[in-house]
């Protein structure tokens, strides 16, 4: 019995499902110890285009800092 494992982006709510098994979610993150609405796995999974958005938002923030912000 084959199982594919299907992925829901906690943002949008784009789901994802494995084209074979074990091949995992291309181009997805989770992201740990931040789980949106409390969420008891302690984290939160984001589609490409949002962990796109995610990776532009700890870019400037790494800036923001290396200028001295907090």
């Amino acid at each position: 019995m084959t199982i594919l494992r299907t992925i829901t982006c906690d943002l949008c709510g784009k789901e994802y499902t494995e084209r074979e098994v074990g091949t995992g979610f291309p181009g997805w993150c989770v992201v740990q110890g931040i789980a949106k609405d409390n969420d008891p796995t302690g984290q939160s999974t984001f589609c490409p285009t949002h962990k796109e958005r995610i990776a532009e938002l700890i870019q400037e923030l790494d800036k923001e800092i290396k200028l001295g912000g907090d």
